[in-house]
């Protein structure tokens, strides 16, 4: 809905570290986030800080 209403916008998944550590690190995944070439950003959930940005 957001590409069609404002389509120049970049769109990131928040991700919690935990769960990047350890779904996102499996192989299958990291080669559907290249293969769809998705943009991440991990946080730390507690203190709400952005752990980095994965273009």
């Amino acid at each position: 809905m957001l590409s069609e209403q404002e389509p120049d916008r970049t769109l990131y998944l928040a991700v919690p570290i935990d769960t990047y550590t350890s779904f996102f690190s499996i192989k299958l995944v990291q080669n559907i986030i290249k293969t769809y070439q998705l943009k991440l950003i991990t946080y730390q959930p507690i203190t709400e800080d952005i752990v980095e940005w994965i273009n």
